[in-house]
């Protein structure tokens, strides 16, 4: 990972990838994809939303307890770049008392929605919060729902050790992720356990 705790980390010090999931947790589709990466023994971060995740605090322990990483999406996923520093600030510490109470163990990784942020509001959320701003360096638009074959097509055309894979919590991912995991298995790339994992 980059070594400014001030600058987006984009990739991880691997030859390995880190998966991560946005948006959830949304119920039987985070089971899903829980059953899948442990079905695989593999391992992703899931940047939660707040909103989502009060109404299903089972699923964040159920997260942390097999070994994933729970990170921050803020609680409502709004446009940061124009947003005051003090929407900003709300939103993220709701967002992280959630969070913390559900798992027990502090929140090291912040992802803004749309993976818009000023460069002062990653100091700000490091300052404040002690997170480093994760953002991505593949990203197949699995939010577009293009199909499950094109999005496992799109993650095996240009994967490589040390990628941060964006994906989200929709239908057509956790359809795609046994064909993922696979494949990258076949290309010994599989999942951190965590971002911080040599």
């Amino acid at each position: 990972m980059e070594d400014s705790k001030s600058t987006p980390i984009t990739h991880v010090a691997t030859d390995r990838v880190l998966l991560s999931f946005d948006d959830g947790p949304r119920a039987m589709l985070t089971l899903r994809i829980l059953d899948t990466l442990r079905e695989f023994g593999a391992h992703a971060c899931f940047f939660i939303l707040g909103q989502r995740g009060a109404q299903h605090p089972e699923l964040l322990r159920r997260i942390v307890e097999e070994g994933h990483e729970l990170g921050n999406h803020t609680w409502s996923h709004p446009r940061l770049l124009k947003a005051p520093d003090a929407t900003i600030f709300g939103e993220i510490q709701k967002t992280q008392r959630l969070i913390e109470a559900a798992s027990g163990k502090p929140v090291r990784f912040f992802r803004p929605p749309y993976g818009k942020i000023r460069p002062k509001t990653v100091e700000m959320i490091q300052e404040r919060f002690n997170m480093q701003t994760m953002l991505w360096s593949l990203d197949p638009e699995d939010w577009s729902s293009p199909g499950m074959d094109l999005i496992h097509a799109r993650i095996l055309e240009t994967v490589r050790g040390g990628d941060i894979v964006l994906l989200h919590e929709k239908r057509q991912t956790a359809q795609a992720l046994p064909a993922i995991l696979s494949s990258l298995q076949d290309r010994h790339l599989m999942p951190l356990k965590t971002p911080a994992q040599p």
